[in-house]
């Protein structure tokens, strides 16, 4: 018994050691990313909130109707219009997350975007949106 409790144990540290040996690598190319002004989401979740009708991204894009391809659309004028060296600290938040803001005007409409910053610096959008009013 103690034996197979021992070969379980250094089953697991293999696999724990494999995944956050992967992590690492991901965690490094997204820090990367964010240091040369990569718009980079967090989860896929934030895809559907940024292209919500509202936000009304058709008055700077052709939209598709395809949120995946949309989005990537967005995020590419975002960064062809640099909006992170737009970025304004507006609060701190729980853990010392910074959330930061950032306005810019975009073929006479004005953008703005929302990213939380972790302690590590890496950058992550969390909202983005034409002005409409």
């Amino acid at each position: 018994m103690l034996q197979a409790n021992s070969i379980y144990s250094k089953t697991d540290s293999v696999k724990v050691l494999e995944h956050s040996a992967n992590h690492s690598k991901i965690r490094q190319v997204v820090w990367q990313s964010a240091k040369t002004g990569k718009v980079i989401v967090q989860d896929a979740n934030k895809i559907p909130h940024v292209m919500q009708k509202k936000h009304a991204w058709e008055k700077l894009i052709n939209l598709t109707g395809n949120q995946t391809d949309d989005f990537a659309k967005v995020v590419s004028l975002l960064e062809e219009n640099n909006i992170l060296a737009h970025a304004k600290h507006l609060k701190t938040g729980p853990e010392g997350l910074k959330i930061l803001h950032c306005k810019v005007a975009i073929q006479e409409h004005t953008v703005e975007a929302f990213f939380v910053e972790y302690p590590t610096k890496e950058v992550f959008l969390t909202n983005s949106y034409v002005k409409t009013r």
